[in-house]
């Protein structure tokens, strides 16, 4: 999805989740307890009372607290710190670098000063520096656990997967017991072009026999009452109610559900806010801001609230709360849209899917879930207000085609890039553009496949990543967009289509390597699928050899999206509603079977 509801960018570092306003927050932020502060009006009340608002993600609360304390004395490292995490978390990680580059300086021989300054390089694009910053804390302490996780999470947009996952594998080493660092490793082997979908699916499997299971196993009985036919209280946990891809998808969906029948609550576990969780908000028939809930106090919540169906939007991507909802607070439990794959979990009941995206058969041996598959498709989709105008076919005009991938450049294998070259070799006048390369390293990463494949690079353009105005404006110069592989886009491809631009995808094994597939065959473009390597390079030249039919493709696509199963928003809620009937019926088939009893009037 466009910005992948996978991406592992929270601060959940040890060294600064865990200890604010634990029992060793003191001597993390640059001092012991009990000793006086650099600034004599500060004081440990002060201090504990920022680091409660952090805690509560009250980060505009949290940053004039700091930045009052640091005028008083600046170099006290643990208020920059502070100052720096609540600016990441305010989504302002280039400020935050200023920060923890202060803390470096300041305290340049402590292992998690380096790892803190190497999240905020990354989150402001600059995996390099990140990488530089977690090697040093590595000299530091080479069995620093959150260096090996915060490298593992920025060498993957220098095209350095095979480091990321090792790095990612040691990190898990050094620390069994973390649920979050193994639901990173999870997220990054999802777009790992060595591994066996078969392999990758034992890994979820893994993580839950280890982390939720035993939760599972302690989970009482519920209250809710089992009439299959009553209206139903659906929840919705995710940490993406903001402008992300996740929203494209959700927003429809709430805005659609029959209130008579149906009525929805959501669950914010992240901590950023915008316009759109405004809508978002407004739209729903309750809402609770859960980030500074703990998983058991989230999870004692949902059964307060007698959730009917709960639906995980997130999996093993950032902010998710899984478990909590290892602890069943709910008698259905679904995940759909955010992660496309299996949680692991014998807790998650159901994912929800479609056909094309997961057929029946292979797919359902990956999961541990029951597949509920949509009629048409998973998706439905809401284009952005402020897209710009779909322009002519750019080829017409310049006489020359322009292929493109708009995806994540962490979505780029080896092999992804060097199909994109034999596409080239193929259509000898045709230039590519690849947008979102985050860094020279990763330009260098993409430019020695081409040369080493004999593509001149002349017709290689690589651009930085762009505001999503920009963005979607860059649509307008790109004739055929390429799809990534293993790893599909999803959020791409939709703006990619909406845009009038064609996408070509080869299709894999897994939900997540079937994205494009589902998409696709929803507007009815079923024939730009790809099912080996050699077709996905014959479709797409075949596409760029018919300028007057890619022309006319373009200029009627939106309205064959606005036809298409993909946003036709009433019927797909219908039949999503559907769906979560029938899982609710079949709950109550079983509720009756084992005649527990019903607490309730």
């Amino acid at each position: 999805m466009g910005r992948d509801p996978g991406s592992q960018g929270q601060l959940k570092n040890p060294s600064l989740k865990k200890v604010i306003g634990g029992p060793g927050w003191k001597r993390f932020f640059g001092r012991r307890a009990g000793e006086p502060s650099t600034a004599a009006r500060v004081t440990d009340d002060q201090y504990a009372a920022a680091c409660r608002l952090y805690q509560e993600r009250r980060y505009g609360e949290t940053e004039p607290l700091c930045r009052a304390a640091i005028a008083l004395g600046d170099r006290d490292t643990r208020w920059w710190e502070l100052l720096g995490a609540a600016l990441i978390g305010n989504s302002r990680p280039a400020e935050a670098c200023e920060c923890f580059e202060r803390v470096v300086a300041l305290d340049p021989a402590r292992p998690g000063a380096h790892t803190n300054l190497a999240e905020a390089l990354r989150a402001s694009g600059r995996p390099e520096r990140a990488v530089d910053e977690c090697e040093q804390a590595l000299r530091l302490e080479p069995a620093d656990a959150a260096a090996f996780h915060h490298l593992g999470l920025a060498l993957p947009s220098l095209g350095r997967m095979d480091e990321a996952v090792q790095a990612l594998r040691r990190a898990c080493e050094l620390k069994p017991d973390s649920a979050h660092l193994r639901s990173s490793l999870l997220f990054a082997l999802n777009r790992y072009a060595d591994i066996d979908p078969f392999a990758l699916a034992s890994e979820h499997r893994r993580w839950a026999v280890d982390f939720a299971d035993p939760l599972t196993a302690a989970a009482l009985p519920h209250a809710n009452r089992p009439d299959p036919d009553r209206s139903l209280k659906i929840g919705y946990v995710s940490g993406d109610f903001f402008r992300h891809a996740v929203s494209y998808f959700i927003e429809p969906v709430l805005a659609a559900h029959d209130r008579r029948q149906f009525r929805t609550i959501c669950y914010f576990s992240g901590g950023a806010q915008d316009e759109v969780t405004a809508r978002l908000r407004a739209l729903s028939g309750a809402w609770h801001d859960v980030a500074a809930l703990s998983d058991e106090t989230l999870a004692a919540l949902i059964r307060e609230d007698a959730v009917d169906v709960l639906v995980d939007l997130s999996g093993h991507t950032k902010d998710q709360r899984l478990l909590a909802l290892a602890r069943k607070p709910a008698p259905v439990q679904i995940t759909w849209l955010g992660y496309l794959n299996t949680t692991g979990m014998g807790a998650m009941d159901y994912r929800l899917t479609d056909a094309v995206a997961d057929p029946l058969g292979e797919s359902d041996r990956l999961h541990r879930e029951r597949l509920l598959r949509l009629p048409a498709c998973q998706w439905c989709y809401l284009p952005p207000a402020d897209a710009p105008p779909v322009a002519p076919l750019p080829a017409l005009a310049s006489g020359r085609l322009t292929f493109a991938s708009f995806n994540q450049f962490d979505k780029l294998s080896e092999r992804c890039v060097a199909l994109w070259a034999r596409v080239l070799a193929n259509v000898p006048n045709a230039a590519l553009a690849v947008f979102g390369v985050p860094t020279p390293e990763s330009s260098d990463f993409v430019l020695d496949i081409f040369e080493r494949e004999g593509i001149d690079i002349g017709r290689i353009a690589l651009r930085r990543p762009l505001a999503f105005d920009a963005y979607l404006r860059a649509c307008n110069e790109v004739d055929i967009a390429l799809d990534s592989l293993p790893c599909n886009g999803g959020t791409t491809t939709c703006e990619s289509l909406w845009m009038g631009v064609p996408v070509v995808s080869r299709a894999g094994v897994s939900g997540a390597q079937r994205s494009g597939a589902s998409l696709l065959t929803a507007v009815g473009l079923g024939g730009l699928v790809a099912h080996s390597d050699e077709e996905y390079v014959n479709k797409a030249c075949a596409l760029a050899r018919e300028l007057p039919a890619l022309a006319a493709l373009r200029s009627g696509m939106r309205e064959r999206l606005a036809r298409s199963p993909l946003m036709d928003a009433e019927r797909f809620v219908r039949q999503l509603e559907s769906a979560y009937r029938e899982a609710w019926r079949d709950w109550c088939g079983h509720a009756a079977s084992r005649r527990d009893p019903y607490p309730g009037p």
